[in-house]
């Protein structure tokens, strides 16, 4: 099929099986409604190119680009409203987990919240200055943004704070996506294609997460001594402890159904642990106050 545009597009959004938006260079848009047989193009009132679009449902979209672009539309893209941020940086991708909630990623570690559908929008500080190529939402709360030399952020309190993420590669990660809570993926130069199923506590590892009635770890958060409980291991196995970068802090094997750790030395933060033994791993998240 043939869209009947000559410049570059970048971004494609279907919020229906047959209607869709198409975005790209020299502020095009594109909408088609029936399944992309046929392609109109729509007035974005900007030249600027348009690296990013979303729509959550069939009225409600945004669209984002460069030089702090980002626009607005409520009745199916019929009309646009540009919203100025303040910003002449690049806008890169944009996600709405639901009508309301949105967030963009950009360079310079730009991340923007918008609680009101896209008619206000709010600076997120990240802590890093990467620049960032793709954000995923899985709800209003529980998102990723990746990009610069294997950069990963999550947060699950609505970007209120951020954390690193270990990606296990320096390429430039561009996309992201994720199937459940649990299960993502995320492509980068050079065909590297990683995959998580543990939300990504590191990203690169595959451990399922453990179900509570087979993995316990109380009390979590804690501030001094954990017990970790489970009874799907050998006799021996083997627990570690780890910041989100990977270093090991505590190693101990444990031969018991019940361990206690002491962790009052550890920083207030995240950290995975990681219990293996035989054929069986599990990783789980230990938060320390």
């Amino acid at each position: 099929m043939s869209s009947g545009a000559t410049t570059t597009l970048i971004s494609v959004c279907f919020p229906s099986n047959n209607t869709g938006y198409v975005v790209g260079g020299l502020g095009i848009i594109l909408k088609t409604n029936d399944g992309g047989t046929t392609w109109t193009a729509l007035s974005s009132g900007t030249n600027n190119t348009l690296t990013s679009v979303c729509f959550p449902d069939a009225n409600k979209g945004c669209a984002v680009g460069y030089n702090g672009t980002i626009l607005t539309t409520i009745n199916g893209g019929a009309s646009w409203t540009t919203h100025p941020i303040g910003t002449i940086g690049i806008l890169t991708s944009v996600y709405f987990p639901d009508a309301n909630t949105g967030y963009v990623a950009g360079d310079h570690g730009l991340i923007l919240k918008t609680t009101d559908g896209g008619s206000s929008w709010s600076t997120i500080p990240s802590g890093t200055t990467a620049f960032f190529l793709s954000t995923y939402f899985i709800n209003a709360n529980s998102g990723y943004v990746l990009g610069e030399e294997g950069t990963i952020l999550t947060t699950h309190d609505g970007g209120t704070t951020w954390i690193d993420q270990v990606s296990g590669t320096t390429q430039w990660l561009t996309s992201v996506y994720f199937t459940d809570h649990n299960t993502g993926y995320a492509v980068a130069d050079s065909g590297v294609i990683l995959k998580t199923t543990n939300g990504g506590y590191p990203f690169g590892v595959t451990d399922v997460l453990p179900s509570s009635n087979h993995f316990k770890i109380y009390p979590n958060p804690s501030s001094g001594k954990v017990t970790i409980e489970t009874s799907e291991l050998a006799v021996k196995s083997q627990l570690s402890i780890s910041n989100l970068n990977g270093q090991e802090l505590i190693t101990r094997q444990i031969s018991g159904q019940k361990t206690q750790i002491d962790i009052s030395t550890l920083s207030a933060g995240v950290y995975i642990a990681r219990i293996s033994g035989g054929k069986e791993a599990y990783v789980v998240k230990i938060a320390k106050l």
